[in-house]
């Protein structure tokens, strides 16, 4: 029996690194829409149309389905010929009609390859076209919805459906919108969707515009406009979530990113009666079901070669903390390189900013706080009856209108001696605690936990009652000096010696000057937590920065230019240092310029010369 689709989505993509996890996300797209889908009953009624426009491994082979977005989605494989290269670009407004053309809906609509929709929008939507709204008929008209922007540091992190769901019904508070004008006629929508009739009487998106984009959408939207009411979605609970791209990453995005020319169309139609036809062999090709990530995933710290690389990488941190002085004067050299043991930690754990914290001690919560903004964060603290100092309110407006800029979910618990704080409720990740808080630390609510933190100069008493808890003797590690009791999960214990302190304050009411250098210092971590580790990098300057960041990615690192500098320099740790000339040795590394004082300069010399290389300057 053939079944009835009342909606049809379109999207379309090739498997070559278009951004860096283009897979995950078109992956997340299908799998969570099912999801949505099949909790709004309607599983039946929908179908995810994906237009591969000739991936040397198509689509359908690489992506992990569930059985329920493998039942929905239609892979349409548009073949190579042999006598055309295609791999460049991607005709984009030809791709997206082959799927409009080949959809079996009721209505069509189209949105991106990194999109989630919930299940309360996907019941909203069906309300519209069902008439049950108060839009009224909806097949004399089109419609638009905005889209909210979720950070790229949460979609990195690869986030399952389950922790998307948690994400949004706890964070959801802080995305904005992108940005939009009336009518979405500079763009900004983040699903157009009209009757089928609608889209086959406009032949859909203009194809002249070839391999552009930019102002296809508003194009096709001018069009329609002429012609039909539309209506925005979200009037009626529908909500759009965009998963936001990591700035200057992935191999395409750049020569993918030239806009058409802005033709303002009267007509309708803009295209031939063939539109849609791409006159290229076409496939249809199903995905076989997977299992799909739904549970969350396990923290894994068996990887030697990673504890390896980390124990050199500190030690070499060492030795050159004894030679560069930086510029952080406030927070010195000891506190720097407790900032940098947070980093070495940071590399073992995938779960990047979807952290559950249990803090106590205001200093490590803005800190925590600053390195992690769209944590979990569950604050223990105390306060006065009346209190403009360290009162919850207090607190949160420092955590979000201060250079913290926290913008994840925060819960506040009172003083646990006063017994309102019932830690054994709730589970966490990464666990700190003072004194005054190990008593409440049960079993249940260390469960899942990667890494706990008790600070205190009672070290043997803590680590006697970690121990009561269930935790292996051997795994726990004290440091007298620091007042710290640590374990963490599954075989870190081999660096956990390196691992000081984690009270590294943050400036909370000093001068501007001192914010800045902290911002400065948070933002540098920053930076090299996100950088590509995919791809390889010529260093333009070895001046104090350059230092700092050499360790984390020498692995990475194919030459350094440096005029100032002689070849037998001690320095370079055996990499090669090059002459300008030699740059054209490196045609497919990106240059990482780190004296960011003098990056015009440094940027106009490189495109003077002919180098065609991606530039990327330390932006902290």
């Amino acid at each position: 029996m053939t079944r009835k689709i009342k909606v049809s989505l379109c999207t379309h993509g090739r498997n070559d690194n278009y951004t860096p996890d283009f897979l995950y996300r078109l992956e997340m797209t299908l799998n969570f829409t099912a999801h949505s889908a099949k909790s709004a009953g309607v599983l039946e009624e929908m179908e995810f149309l994906v237009v591969d426009w000739n991936s040397d491994t198509p689509l359908s082979d690489v992506l992990s389905l569930s059985q329920e977005a493998s039942f929905m989605t239609k892979f349409i494989y548009v073949d190579k010929p042999s006598t055309m290269d295609l791999n460049e670009r991607i005709p984009l407004s030809l791709a997206a009609n082959t799927g409009f053309k080949l959809a079996s809906g009721e209505y069509i609509g189209f949105c991106g390859g990194d999109t989630i929709i919930p299940t309360s929008s996907i019941r909203a939507l069906f309300s519209v076209l069902r008439g049950d709204s108060i839009i009224g008929a909806p097949e004399d008209k089109y419609f638009n919805c905005g889209r909210y922007t979720v950070p790229y540091q949460f979609v990195n992190s690869k986030p399952s459906i389950t922790e998307w769901e948690n994400f949004l019904v706890t964070r959801s508070w802080f995305l904005q919108k992108s940005p939009a004008v009336p009518g979405f006629l500079r763009g900004g929508a983040g699903l157009i969707l009209c009757h089928k009739d609608i889209m086959r009487k406009s032949r859909g998106l203009t194809e002249s515009f070839g391999d552009k984009w930019g102002w296809n959408d508003v194009d096709f939207t001018l069009r329609l406009m002429n012609h039909y009411d539309w209506r925005d979605l979200s009037a009626v609970g529908f909500q759009l979530y965009d998963m936001e791209h990591q700035p200057k990453v992935g191999t395409r995005s750049n020569i993918c990113k030239t806009q058409p020319r802005h033709i303002i169309n009267r007509e309708l139609i803009t295209n031939h009666a063939s539109w849609g036809d791409t006159g290229f062999p076409i496939q249809i090709q199903n995905s076989l079901p997977d299992k799909c990530r739904i549970d969350d995933v396990e923290v894994s710290f068996n990887d030697d070669d990673a504890i390896r690389a980390a124990e050199q990488c500190v030690n070499e941190f060492v030795q050159q903390t004894k030679r560069v002085k930086a510029k952080w004067n406030v927070i010195g050299e000891k506190e720097f390189f407790r900032f940098q043991i947070l980093s070495l930690l940071n590399s073992f754990n995938p779960f990047d900013s979807v952290f559950n914290f249990q803090v106590t001690n205001s200093q490590l919560t803005y800190f925590l706080a600053s390195l992690y903004p769209s944590c979990h964060l569950n604050l223990c603290t105390s306060w006065d009856e009346e209190d403009e100092v360290q009162g919850p309110h207090v607190i949160a407006d420092r955590l979000f209108h201060s250079f913290v800029k926290f913008s994840g979910y925060l819960r506040v618990f009172t003083d646990p001696e006063r017994g309102y704080c019932k830690l054994e409720e709730s589970a966490f990740d990464w666990i700190c605690v003072e004194k005054v808080g190990l008593a409440k630390l049960t079993h249940r609510s260390i469960q899942g936990a990667s890494l706990i933190c008790v600070l205190c100069n009672e070290v043997e008493s803590a680590k006697a009652h970690l121990i009561s808890l269930g935790l292996v003797e051997a795994e726990i590690f004290v440091n007298s000096e620091f007042g710290m009791t640590l374990w963490a999960k599954k075989g870190i214990d081999r660096v956990s010696r390196l691992v000081p302190k984690l009270k590294m304050c943050a400036p909370e009411n000093s001068a501007v000057i001192e914010r800045d250098e902290y911002s400065s210092l948070v933002g540098l971590y920053s930076f090299i937590r996100h950088l590509d580790k995919s791809q390889r990098y010529v260093l333009y300057g070895f001046g104090s920065v350059a230092k700092l960041l050499l360790p984390h990615i020498y692995t990475l690192i194919d030459a350094i230019f440096d005029e100032a500098l002689s070849d037998r320099d001690d320095e370079l740790s055996g990499l090669r240092l090059i002459s300008f000339e030699e740059f054209y040795e490196f045609k497919d590394s990106i240059i990482l310029v780190t004296p960011t004082i003098y990056d015009e300069d440094i940027r106009a010399r490189l495109t003077r010369a002919g180098l065609e290389n991606e530039i990327i300057s330390i932006s902290w």
